[in-house]
């Protein structure tokens, strides 16, 4: 359950949360805390590990035409991770984007037309001077959603 934040209502113009979201056990009482403490016109961003990154494996066994096999990573459910190896294991609630959409327009936010849905990839920069993630440019890493709440 989420604890109400000591905040007054309608007190933000803006909230982010970044790569938070996973973590948080009850998306639909997050969102209306968000819905709660945004103030009319008000706009909330978040950004979560895009749930392709996860689940998805590749299947090498074609040289030079590595597959993502997909069967697991649009589904709901829960898992232990670690973060960055080396803390952990926490528990991550595996979400597709849709759940994530619709907790929050169900609470009351309106997704941002045209550029409320973004999903990030590597660029090919990054991945020169990091070659070590070279097979995340073949699916997103990130996914960016923005909310606004009516006035």
């Amino acid at each position: 359950d989420v604890a109400k934040l000591p905040i007054a209502d309608e007190s933000f113009d803006a909230l982010v949360s970044n790569l938070v979201l996973m973590w948080a056990p009850n998306l639909n009482e997050t969102a209306e805390e968000f819905y709660r403490v945004l103030k009319p016109g008000g706009r909330a961003v978040v950004s979560i590990t895009h749930p392709m990154i996860n689940l998805g494996e590749f299947n090498l066994e074609e040289e030079g035409a590595p597959k993502l096999l997909l069967t697991e990573s649009m589904q709901e459910g829960k898992f232990l991770k670690m973060i960055n190896g080396t803390n952990g294991p926490y528990l991550y609630h595996q979400r597709p984007p849709s759940t994530y959409v619709n907790a929050f327009t169900k609470n009351g936010l309106q997704l941002v037309e045209g550029t409320g849905y973004e999903d990030v990839f590597f660029t090919e920069e990054f991945v020169r001077d990091h070659p070590q993630y070279a097979h995340h440019q073949m699916f997103p890493l990130f996914l960016i959603l923005a909310f606004n709440k009516a006035k």
